[in-house]
């Protein structure tokens, strides 16, 4: 049996690949053509071969195991209880300033001007300060760190459009870098708003009568995503004017926060996406943009004690499930009579949570669970309300103690966390702070087996698990019964170990602002530890470390300053270890960064017409091979600019991930060792680095991986078959976690083995020994290796990085 496939042959090293059942299909019955599902990687074209024959098949029906998936919004869709856990936060002032001048197009000045600056945080631009314009039109934004900014002038009574300087719609694309320098102050940042366009209109119910108070938001579409840009609420008479806006493609958003109507998008529909474009011009109206809202689905019940009497200020709330996670939705607090309605819900399936947050009474799921996987799936309608959602709540478990140092010194402030066990995982539950004679009582616990941290947040004692534990796996294991406390969970924390040391330019000029990363070694893999700041002296201090090996990067959020690892290294692989005892400070550990360079130019198709979405990526020469170090994504235009590259000499490779064009290195070859050389310099930006790429027309993949299910494995198919591996998994992803080039297969081999990796279809490694509950890989932090994002259900979103470090979402 023959089956003749037209492919595209990938460029060496050849790749493995995820398969759709459809391939299977043509591959088991001779079909002459196959539909494929598209990698994260494509490599480049040569003239297709018109007979692909396949001589021999195993006699096996195989039992596919699909793979893949997209990263959207990720930490807009953390599991529940993800975002329940504390994280500290640090923020330092410095002393440089912002200062320009406002005015209308006839130069006339405007006070009240709103101008806010803004910093990038990755891949954010995060609000860091703002001032309002005097009546000269003049503002001083100060308290500022050294580092770039962008600047956004809003007025607030919609009368002039939002801009961003110089003279931009949009903070991300379009709006123009500031250099702002210790102790300076950077002048002349000036902008001339125009008149603003407006969208008004009428919001009523179904039967005509005006609504007051829905919300109603315009999004303004910035070429990649529709950007949330001004929000006004309807007056009695259901009219609205959403002011501010500048020259654009918008969509309008109604929505009503108490509940009780549907939310719903211009003209109609039920989310952004389908919704209908208005394309308004600054200066003028556009109005009769009007909306009729539904009743919308809501859950009602009523919450009582094992008594029946009603219990108020119980917070009940809605979980729906988005892929293998439950999502926070709504929520509301009981009334006196121990009612509760929350509203707002589209139609679909729900789960309920009922927390004491006074710790009372205990955490439990509807219908009467401990956990959000076990509860009870409840429909929602349109229009008609889910009733009869009822909780009965147990008095909480208790757990209490005292927390001294080693002297027996009461230690005020120190978090105290349960986690309980679900049959899989520890699942952090509550936690709760010592008071002034290091005492707690963690509260809310319902029956079961918990085990206890100790942090604390200054970092100056270093964490431990009950009973004087390194980490939660070696903790000792509290048995808890509704109702009941158990007393004397007691811990005394020694001194925890410390890295300090200073980071400067490389004049020795202090830094402020920089962020410190601190991965530890397990034993088996590198891990995130913690994170610290520089202060305004360039100095930082990263406390809460056990003893251990350690290794440290420092990195500029403005991107002005190329990222480096201790000792003066591009990457993490070649750093150098730190030893940490506790109760010790390491110090000395430095940093000179170097003012970064970029790369810029324009990726289009052999006929000249731009590429958007082609993946740039940057290699640099680590004195043994050519590794990724930053990327860059073409925009509508084709354009692309790769930012914070040392100082040096790079090598280019264009990538389209929709598999249309194939791949090619600068200056238009197939291979990184015959590329071209491009020298990078400090504060400049190497320009004209272009690529034509070729089609690749309708593509195929060299390797086929099958589960064909139990006894008989993984299976991988390229012209002869190779067993991979004699279990069936529960689910496989690929990548090139490794960086090498060559795609890897990450396998779930369930509860029993964990997570394994085969690299470069040479090598098994184990990544971890939990099973997820699904996985998907892309390269999250652009070093050019693909990371592993993962599901651990209760357990959390994990993200494997760079093939070395572990950190938890």
């Amino acid at each position: 049996m023959k089956s003749a496939i037209k492919r595209c042959t990938w460029g060496p090293p050849q790749s493995l690949w995820r398969v759709t059942s459809f391939l299977v299909f043509a591959l088991m019955f001779g079909m002459n053509s196959a539909s494929f599902a598209a990698d994260l990687h494509v490599a480049a074209c040569t003239p297709a071969l018109e007979d692909n024959t396949i001589s021999a098949l195993p006699p096996l029906a195989p039992s596919l195991t699909e793979t893949g998936g997209t990263i959207d919004n990720l930490l807009a869709h953390l599991p529940e209880g993800s975002k329940d856990e504390p994280q500290p936060q640090q923020a330092i002032m410095g002393d440089g300033h912002i200062t320009g001048t406002v005015t209308d197009t006839a130069g006339n000045p405007l006070v009240g001007i709103n101008v806010a600056a803004y910093r990038q945080d990755g891949s954010n631009w995060v609000w860091i300060n703002a001032n309002s314009t005097d009546s000269a039109g003049n503002y001083d934004i100060g308290d500022l760190n050294a580092g770039t900014y962008r600047l956004r002038f809003r007025d607030n009574s919609g009368t002039y459009a939002v801009e961003y300087y110089n003279d931009a719609p949009d903070i991300d694309n379009t709006a123009t870098d500031i250099a702002v320098t210790t102790g300076m102050t950077t002048s002349g940042i000036d902008a001339q708003l125009v008149l603003a366009a407006h969208i008004t209109g009428t919001v009523t119910d179904t039967a005509g009568n005006p609504l007051m108070g829905i919300e109603v938001a315009a999004y303004r579409w910035n070429g990649t995503n529709w950007f949330w840009l001004n929000l006004v609420l309807t007056d009695a008479s259901g009219n609205y004017d959403v002011g501010g806006l500048n020259t654009g493609t918008y969509r309008v958003r109604f929505r009503d926060p108490s509940g009780t109507y549907a939310t719903e998008y211009y003209d109609n529909a039920p989310d952004i996406i389908s919704g209908t474009n208005l394309d308004l011009t600054a200066g003028t109206t556009t109005p009769n943009v009007n909306a009729q809202l539904g009743y919308a689905g809501n859950i009602t019940g009523t919450v009582t004690d094992t008594a029946g009497n009603p219990l108020m200020g119980i917070n009940v709330a809605a979980y729906h499930q988005d892929g293998s996670n439950w999502v926070w939705i709504n929520a509301n607090s009981t009334d006196s009579a121990g009612n509760y309605d929350i509203g707002d819900l589209n139609a679909g399936t729900y789960r309920l949570r009922f927390r004491d947050n006074s710790g009372t009474y205990a955490v439990e799921y509807y219908n009467d669970v401990p956990n959000i996987d076990s509860g009870t799936d409840i429909t929602v309608t349109l229009g008609t309300p889910t009733t009869g959602i009822d909780a009965q709540l147990v008095l909480a478990a208790h757990i209490t103690g005292t927390v001294t140092d080693t002297a027996g010194n009461p230690l005020m402030g120190i978090e105290v966390s349960a986690y309980r066990w679900n049959g899989t995982n520890w699942v952090w539950l509550n936690f709760v702070s010592t008071d002034a004679d290091g005492n707690y009582d963690v509260g809310g616990l319902n029956t079961g087996t918990y085990r206890v941290r100790f942090r604390d947040p200054s970092g100056t004692y270093a964490i431990e698990y009950y009973d004087n534990a390194p980490d939660i796996f070696s903790g000792t294991n509290i048995d808890l019964t509704a109702g009941t406390t158990t007393p004397d969970i007691n811990a005394q924390l020694g001194y925890a170990g410390n890295i300090t040391g200073t980071v400067t330019d490389s004049a020795g000029n202090p830094l402020a602002g920089i962020s410190v990363l601190v991965f530890r070694w397990n034993g088996t893999k590198w891990e995130w530890a913690t994170s610290g700041i520089t202060d305004a002296a360039g100095n930082y201090d990263v406390g809460d470390l056990n003893t251990g090996t350690y290794r440290v990067g420092f990195k500029d959020f403005s991107w002005r300053y190329a990222l480096e690892y201790y000792d003066d290294v591009l990457d993490f692989n070649h750093a150098t270890d730190i030893a940490v005892t506790l109760g010790t400070p390491t110090t000395g550990i430095n940093a000179q960064l170097a003012l970064a360079g970029n790369l810029s130019g324009t990726v289009t198709d052999s006929a000249g017409n731009p590429l958007a979405k082609i993946h740039v990526w940057a290699y640099r020469w680590n004195g043994s091979k050519w590794f990724p170090l930053n990327l860059g994504i073409t925009d509508a235009a084709g354009y692309y600019d790769i930012k914070i590259l040392a100082p040096g000499t790079y090598r280019i490779r264009f990538i389209d991930p929709s598999e249309t064009y194939g791949y090619e290195y600068y200056d238009d070859v197939l291979d990184i060792n015959s590329g071209t050389d491009i020298p990078v310099t400090a504060e400049n930006t190497t320009p004209n680095i272009n690529a034509q790429l070729e089609s690749c027309g309708i593509t195929a993949k060299e390797d086929v991986i099958i589960d064909f299910g139990s006894p008989y494995g993984i299976w991988m198919w390229n012209a002869t078959w190779v067993k991979l591996h004699p279990l069936s998994p529960e689910s496989m992803v690929t990548g090139d976690i490794d960086g090498s080039g060559q795609d890897d297969v990450i396998i779930d081999l369930g509860a029993l083995y964990g997570i394994w990796a085969r690299i470069n279809n040479t090598t098994w490694v184990q990544l971890d020994t939990r099973s997820p509950e699904s996985m998907v890989t892309g390269d999250i932090d652009g070093s050019g290796q693909d990371d592993v994002i993962i599901d651990f259900g209760s357990d959390g979103i994990w993200l494997w990085m760079n093939n070395s470090v572990l950190l938890q979402l």
